[in-house]
């Protein structure tokens, strides 16, 4: 965490993560790196289960800082699916908020935790904020598994009632460089730190020690696994994205090229922070020595209150998220949305230009450590369709291109991983598994996933391609194409879609603009579509809700 340690010499006293500061969160790394050290004995590798919040950022930093890496765990997995991610990756010991334990205890039933206070009563901040620290020997399978958890309450209460001060400043990169704090609890006299933290901490090749056994590292390798990323979790068989430090730096740099780095910006970050695309808004705001603003989760509310209220210039959102609210966004200060995560209906794009949204629309996936496209719709908006223009080092090969130059798209650049956990390495570029072109300008366009084409008859069917053209119908509030057998063509295109328009309407209005093939088989209609935590419509939950 050499960016963590160096921010807080540089920008000490401004907002990192909501109200706290850069020396809040060092402090807090530290402390909570010390209370964690004593449970983790022997332990490189560790899963951590929690919702958004400061907190589950300070404990991923201070894992960081013991050499441990993180497994990041999907807070909507069932506690089956948690107790397989963590075999398949090695781990033993469960990090969990208090809201997910609770989650375990109900679908356990005789799961029992026993709930230990980490901080004697010298060191509490106050009697109604703590942080709270359990585990049980017998864990979640009966086997010898160690249980954390955690509280998130430093979210709400701490900042006012127990505010941090730095005592000291930091002296470089030297050994001897020192780093003191100290705590005012309920305006009482400062308590020394020291002896809750043990030792100052410096950097060096062996940094700091934090009770004797355990050693700090501000300072990791380029190739040091910061954490792992568990991706397809909740649709299929999962695979694990080891994210080293070497791709994390290579696209905070790119990114900052792309959008800039203004010394107001506040990023908000409602997407889940398991996932690469709310990690990464940590990552950068780290990095650039800026500001975000963390929500536990999306709400539309939550969303158009932080974008009135926390002078957010910049937000993350996935095409589900913001067509619901693009009428309602009212923000001087926002100067960039990223969109992403999904195909983007082309009517919502159109109405984001003449509302002069500043919408960068990007493609990325947990393999290159968030987008490695981007651009903003607002200089480019004969470029809707595409996905953007690749960052900087990305390089995009169309491999088996057929005579238009649709074929695979292939990927390669430093942000890229080295190969999923306990799988072959990859060598040289990535398929991405998506299906696209690359035109005279460099910009990439997507077609389709690989594994989303419907081949009928022998023809192949995009179904991004119909979405897009039923999105610009009037009523069609959210749509899905998915492939059943068919016994005469193979597969057929059945239509899923939230509407109140009628089956006949939906079919006339496709018939007068695409091939007749093309034209689904058959219409389902739905409340909702199910999604994923992503807002990423689950299509193979489609597919097994039609063959019922």
């Amino acid at each position: 965490m050499k960016w963590l340690y160096e921010r807080a010499q540089t920008h000490k006293d401004k907002c990192f993560l909501n109200e706290f500061t850069y020396g809040d969160v060092l402090t807090l790394t530290i402390a909570t790196a010390k209370r964690l050290a004593p449970h983790l004995r022997g332990e490189s590798r560790i899963a951590l289960w929690a919702e958004n919040s400061v907190s589950m950022a300070i404990h991923i930093f201070a894992l960081s800082t013991l050499g441990i890496e993180t497994v990041l765990l999907n807070t909507n997995l069932t506690e089956r699916e948690v107790t397989e991610q963590m075999e398949s990756t090695g781990v033993r010991t469960l990090l969990v908020s208090e809201k997910m334990a609770q989650v375990l205890r109900t679908q356990r039933g005789t799961c029992e935790i026993e709930i230990t206070d980490v901080f004697s009563s010298k060191y509490r901040y106050n009697q109604e904020c703590r942080q709270y620290l359990c585990f049980s020997t017998c864990g979640l399978t009966g086997e010898d598994r160690q249980y954390l958890c955690f509280s998130t309450c430093i979210d709400t209460d701490f900042k006012d009632s127990s505010p941090i001060h730095i005592d000291g400043d930091f002296k470089g990169d030297s050994s001897n460089s020192v780093y003191r704090a100290s705590i005012t609890a309920n305006n009482e006299k400062n308590t020394s730190m020291d002896s809750f933290i043990n030792r100052c901490c410096h950097l060096g090749d062996v940094e700091d020690s934090v009770d004797g056994n355990t050693n700090l590292r501000w300072n990791p390798s380029d190739e040091t696994v910061f954490c792992i990323i568990n991706t397809s979790a909740t649709t299929g068989k999962f695979k694990s994205v080891p994210i080293r430090w070497s791709q994390i730096e290579a696209h905070v740099k790119a990114s900052a090229k792309v959008l800039g780095v203004e010394e107001t910006d506040n990023w908000l970050v409602v997407l889940p922070m398991f996932h690469v695309s709310g990690l990464s808004i940590i990552l950068r705001t780290l990095y650039n020595g800026t500001r975000a603003t963390i929500r536990e989760k999306f709400s539309e509310q939550v969303v158009l209150d932080a974008l009135d209220t926390e002078d957010v210039t910049i937000v993350s959102l996935v095409p589900t998220v913001l067509q619901r609210i693009v009428e309602r966004i009212q923000a001087p200060t926002l100067r960039a949305i990223l969109l992403g995560g999904e195909f983007i209906p082309m009517p919502l794009l159109q109405e984001c230009v003449q509302r002069d949204l500043p919408v960068y629309k990007t493609y990325g996936m947990s393999e290159t450590f968030a987008q490695s496209t981007t651009f903003s719709i607002q200089d480019y908006p004969n470029k809707l369709a595409s996905v953007g223009y690749p960052l900087e080092g990305v390089t995009i090969d169309i491999r088996n291109p057929d005579e238009e130059g649709v074929g695979e798209v292939w990927l390669s650049s430093p942000m890229l991983m080295k190969g999923y956990l306990n799988k072959e390495p990859i060598h040289g570029a990535f398929n991405t598994d998506d299906i696209g072109y690359v035109d005279d300008d460099g910009f990439l366009y997507l077609l389709n996933r690989r594994k989303d084409i419907i081949i009928s008859g022998g023809e192949n069917i995009y179904p991004k391609e119909i979405e897009d053209v039923l999105y610009g119908m009037d009523g069609i509030l959210e749509c899905a194409v998915t492939p059943v057998s068919d016994p005469k063509w193979g597969q057929v295109p059945v239509l899923c879609v939230v509407t109140n328009c009628s089956e006949e309407d939906i079919l006339q209005y496709l018939l007068s603009r695409l091939a007749k093939y093309k034209v689904p088989k058959c219409i389902v209609y739905y409340d909702a579509l199910p999604k994923n935590s992503m807002g990423k419509i689950l299509r193979q939950t489609l597919i097994q809700q039609i063959l019922i």
